[in-house]
């Protein structure tokens, strides 16, 4: 059986608003998540939000939740193939968390709904594996991208 969430959290060096911008708008999403080419965000319950990732295309998703500068939840597909909408038969929801830390945001990535997806047992866990090990990466990549700014984003 696999486990029922994957948390994993890191520091970046600036303030809420500008780490809330690198997180909800597709030029800044493209930089530290994907294949490099913006997708599309609809940033309010129910907005679709599309992430172009390499080999899987474009990935669809759908926004849940959002409190700026604190929170935005979204369903994304994880199963192939990638270009349907998400349900919790092929999908899972992400929660990112952003709160003050000193001069820094502190980032809390969740994902949970592995055990809804109408796969194998196998499959599950392996989708799970890849995502558990690939949250650290992708957030190290938010976190250098947001020290690699020449100056501060507006929200």
């Amino acid at each position: 059986m696999i486990a029922r969430m994957i948390e994993h959290d890191i520091t970046v060096a600036a303030p809420p608003d500008q780490v809330w911008a690198l997180v909800t708008r597709p030029e800044h999403i493209a930089a530290w998540f994907g294949d490099g080419r913006p997708g599309s965000v609809d940033l309010r319950p129910g907005g679709r939000i599309t992430f172009q990732h390499g080999p899987h295309g474009a990935i669809p998703g759908r926004i849940e939740a959002v409190d700026p500068p604190r929170h935005v939840a979204f369903r994304w597909v994880v199963t192939d193939p990638y270009d349907e909408e998400p349900t919790p038969a092929n999908s899972t929801r992400v929660d990112l968390r952003l709160a003050p830390d000193a001069a820094a945001t502190r980032v809390r990535v969740t994902e949970q709904g592995y055990d809804q997806l109408t796969l194998p047992e196998a499959d599950r866990a392996a989708r799970y594996q890849a995502n558990d090990q690939g949250w650290p990466r992708i957030l190290e990549r938010l976190r250098d991208y947001a020290a690699g700014l020449a100056s501060p984003v507006s929200p």
